[in-house]
């Protein structure tokens, strides 16, 4: 299961890096409930968190967070998010997904107890193709793109991407953007 798993997320990567490499214009922008696509996003991991003992938890507001968004794209943008936070994670540990909507603004964030990113590497975690060393450590078998495409696709829309090591440790993927 977990090398099935692993197969469909590398996959999907590459069908999306071809698409933004080989369209002009990839975007097919339409109404997206974020609250909705959270949902979907748990309901997805939540497997793959069993099966590495990981705890995966999420909290929205309960009511359509709505954007304006390419629906595929977002939707593998933020799930490589999810994916990286459990597969990264130790067993035993703790994965949380919050949607807060606020203003004219939204922010989603992924919260991971795992072993964080070195500082030195934060900055280059989004380039295609670069794959930390940490990663390498674990043999893993990413190749670089998951955090490419996420920063790629988030770019194209106008939101934000921000990576932090919290003082608690593990990482958080902050993602912002405008409500419409």
């Amino acid at each position: 299961m977990g090398e099935a798993s692993y197969l469909a997320a590398m996959l999907e990567n590459l069908g999306v890096a071809a698409r933004l490499d080989g369209i002009e214009k990839p975007l097919q922008p339409g109404p997206v409930d974020l609250s909705a696509l959270v949902e979907r996003l748990l309901a997805r991991h939540r497997p793959l968190a069993a099966r590495r003992d990981v705890a995966l938890d999420g909290a929205g507001p309960g009511s359509p967070t709505m954007v304006e968004a390419d629906l595929a794209l977002l939707e593998q943008a933020l799930g490589n998010l999810v994916y990286n936070a459990v597969t990264y994670n130790a067993a035993g540990g703790h994965v949380a997904v919050t949607l807060h909507a606020h203003g004219g603004g939204w922010e989603l964030r992924v919260l991971d107890d795992g072993p964080g990113i070195p500082p030195d590497e934060l900055a280059r975690v989004t380039e295609r193709g670069y794959r930390g060393a940490g990663s390498r450590a674990i043999a893993s078998k990413g190749h670089g793109l998951g955090l490419h495409i996420t920063s790629s696709v988030l770019a194209l829309h106008g939101f934000s991407l921000e990576l932090t090591n919290p003082p608690e440790g593990g990482l958080l993927a902050r993602v912002r953007g405008p409500l419409g």
